[in-house]
């Protein structure tokens, strides 16, 4: 038996065939039995079902031009065999160069397609044959040239690849002095290679990255590096989120979030029907990364805030949706608070189990000693920051009549709600969770932050509190990193009306109107406004007071479990004609060091 963990190609020229029902879809032959020269033998490949391992392609092939994983202009979908050939389907991409494409294989200029393969068995079968029993397909292109312009049965030449026997587990016939170790040494680095291209193929099929894991397969890159790659680029585009998690919440679908349909989601779920396209990739998508299949279906929107059912009898609640020359373009949004602690720098990390983040607290002492005296012993300390899902959970109704009458649609209107309510319920968790079984700590309430205290029932904030505030961390050594503060809008205002020095002027306010892109500036960092910041709190005899808060938000840290689980129930609820959506988010927050922040919570803006 033999095996090559080469990447092998075999071209076609294709035939093309169009639905009737579908005209974007072309049908082709990819592969057959026709023996191919590979230079010093003939390899013919085996279109046995039980020959072709189809795993990869059960969720399509990537389609590339030239065999250049930048050059990706679609899938081949459908794969599948018949009459001992491989075929399939072509859906070219929306960029212009897949539409250059599309239209040159149209026009049949473009004729010949390629596979890609890796060999996993293969035996000699005499005269310079060798039959491969056992082969996988990972990608498709277009090509220039075939070697041979037969229908489905085109192939590239590649003289360079080696015999079957070079590589063989327990042929040594070109090498004599091979030694058994070194064969099963051979063997084991055959195998792992094997392994890692199908590793890193399948997970870039499963996350929307089949470019990126073809390109990773070239370099060389192990499955583990490709992995920590993927959750890297997946952190940097959390902690890039603007607002908070304001879009889809992985690669592949946030660079086509204007296509996925949460209706679609809603009535498929509602009528007992599976998912398709889109929406079901990403539900498998999210799926994965929750490590845990979803009790409904996984949608990358979260945090319902419990609503009324929308109906179209009651004009309040959707009747006024409802309508022939109302002005649907002119719908007017709610007024929500500002989501800023992504905004600030604060770090979302994509989890599947609960974490322990280790941290040291004690170091080691130096000091100075006489000579021929000891040291005295210090020890390290050491404890941990824990991230544990904790669940937020709402429910929304409206009637099926209220999903087809309604003007603008009601599925925009609950996308939109969703996605600005999921930034705001996380946000608050963050400023000022309570920090109990069932919600997130806060910066207010981690012990340890630092405290700027106004007087005995408040006072209005100062310029000497400001200083104050960012000594609080220098004294800790922690004034580093993504520095700024936070504070609501009537601080905002009092600060832009004090001045550093009492009665002076001339002296210069507080907070000027100086901006920082869409931040304000206060002592030159950074300063997010937002009304999620508290203006009730109480002390002493002073209410209504402010909270403003200056840290390191880079410490501050946001874990999410997959995305929101949503449920869409049309049973309990069925005799109204009514669907009714439940749904679960799961997230955690932490702060790395409580020294990195410090807080006034006595501001007196009045």
């Amino acid at each position: 038996m033999a095996t090559n963990p080469e990447t092998r190609r075999r071209t076609a020229t294709i035939e093309i065939t169009r639905a009737a029902e579908d005209a974007d879809r072309i049908e082709v032959s990819i592969s057959s039995e026709r023996p191919v020269e590979r230079g010093g033998f003939t390899e013919i490949l085996d279109h046995r079902r039980e020959a072709v391992n189809l795993e990869r392609a059960r969720e399509g092939l990537p389609l590339l031009l030239d065999h250049d994983p930048a050059k990706l202009v679609g899938r081949v979908v459908d794969v599948h065999l018949r009459d001992r050939k491989l075929r399939g389907a072509l859906r070219f991409g929306k960029t212009q160069l897949a539409q250059e494409v599309r239209e040159d294989t149209l026009a049949g200029t473009r004729r010949d397609i390629s596979v890609g393969y890796s060999v996993d068995q293969a035996q000699e079968a005499g005269d310079g044959l060798v039959r491969v029993s056992r082969w996988t397909p990972f990608e498709t292109s277009f090509v220039g040239v075939a070697a041979d312009p037969s229908v489905g049965v085109g192939r590239s030449y590649e003289p360079n690849l080696r015999r079957p026997q070079d590589m063989e587990d327990n042929d040594t016939r070109d090498e004599p002095e091979a030694r058994p170790d070194n064969a099963r040494a051979n063997r084991q680095e055959r195998r792992a290679e094997k392994n890692r291209i199908e590793g890193i193929a399948s997970m870039g099929a499963r996350r929307g990255m089949e470019r990126e894991a073809l390109e990773a397969i070239q370099r060389g890159t192990t499955e583990a590096e490709f992995q920590r790659q993927y959750r890297e680029k997946m952190e940097r585009e959390c902690r890039d989120t603007t607002p908070m998690l304001d879009s889809l919440s992985f690669p592949a679908v946030h660079t086509r979030e204007h296509s996925y349909s949460l209706m679609r989601v809603i009535n498929a779920g509602a009528a007992g029907k599976p998912l398709m396209g889109l929406e079901a990739e990403t539900a498998k998508e999210l799926e994965y990364r929750a490590g845990k299949s979803a009790e409904g279906i996984y949608v990358p929107m979260t945090a319902l805030s419990k609503r009324a059912v929308l109906e179209t009898g009651t004009p309040a609640l959707g009747g006024n949706l409802v309508g022939t020359e109302h002005l649907a373009s002119e719908h007017i949004h709610p007024l929500r608070n500002a989501s800023r602690v992504v905004q600030l720098g604060a770090r979302v990390l994509p989890l599947k189990q609960n974490a322990n983040i280790p941290r040291q607290t004690g170091s080691a002492t130096a000091e100075w000693i006489a000579e021929d005296a000891a040291a005295t012993e210090s020890d390290l300390g050491f404890d941990q920051v824990a991230l544990s899902p904790k669940i937020v959970s709402a429910l929304l109704q409206w009637t099926k009549k209220m999903a087809i009458q309604s003007e603008p649609a009601i599925e925009a209107l609950a996308q939109d709600d969703l996605k600005a309510v999921i930034g705001l319920a996380v946000d608050l968790a963050a400023i000022k969770g309570a920090g109990t079984a069932l919600e997130p700590e806060g910066i207010l309430n981690t012990t340890g932050i630092g405290d700027v205290a106004g007087g005995t029932d408040g006072a209005a904030p100062t310029w000497d509190h400001v200083i104050q505030l960012e000594s609080e961390l220098a004294i800790d050594n922690a004034d580093v990193g993504t520095l700024g503060y936070l504070t609501n809008a009537s601080v905002q205002g009092k600060l832009k009306r004090t001045t550093k020095v009492a009665g002076d002027a001339g002296a210069g306010f507080i907070m000027s109107d100086r901006r920082d892109g869409e931040f304000g500036v206060l002592n030159g960092y950074r300063t997010a406004v937002s009304n999620q910041v508290p203006s009730d709190l109480t002390k002493g005899s002073g209410t209504d007071l402010s909270a403003i808060i200056f840290g390191n938000f880079s410490d501050l840290l946001i874990g999410e479990w997959g995305a929101i689980d949503l449920i869409v129930d049309p049973y309990t609820f069925a005799d109204k004609g009514n669907v009714r959506i439940v749904a679960h988010y799961f997230v955690d927050i932490a702060v790395r060091h409580a020294e990195s922040f410090a807080a006034m919570q006595d501001a007196v803006t009045i």
